[in-house]
């Protein structure tokens, strides 16, 4: 996701300013099979952001930032199991890309997270249910 793929929405509090980066464009989610192309970090466009980010956020901050969005989209997924089951049975009947991309982007995921239940994976449909499923594990731990 680059620079121009994101917005960042500002929301001033009594005491601070709290700064969320939100997904705007998805034209090429579930196509491309390199993993870095799902990091907005590895674009050049987005040196500034991350640079940005680097200095006024510590690791605990962005560790509580990670989990707090990852509350946000398994409480979505709770909310609407039929939505999200459909929407995956609709991915998986239309060919949105090349198997070797899926190949390509289940390794890259199996590395990134550390977990070899990405490698059975051979579509980008059960390559979401997969990061789902291991979202909803790790926050029901």
């Amino acid at each position: 996701m680059r620079a121009y793929n994101f917005v960042i929405a500002v929301t001033p509090d009594f005491d601070a300013t709290a700064i969320r980066v939100r997904a705007m464009d998805f034209d090429q989610q579930s196509y491309d099979g390199r993993l870095r192309f799902y990091l907005p970090g590895s674009f050049k466009e987005n040196r500034p952001y991350t640079q940005l980010c680097a200095r006024h956020i510590n690791a605990a901050s962005a560790t509580q930032y990670r989990r707090e969005e990852q509350s946000l989209i398994h409480r979505r997924l709770l909310a609407a199991p039929d939505r999200v089951r459909d929407l995956l049975a609709a991915m998986e009947a239309n060919a949105l890309s090349a198997p070797e991309k899926a190949k390509e982007l289940a390794d890259g995921l199996a590395d990134y997270h550390r977990d070899p239940a990405f490698r059975q994976h051979t579509t980008m449909a059960s390559l979401i249910g997969e990061s789902l499923a291991r979202l909803d594990r790790i926050l029901r731990s």
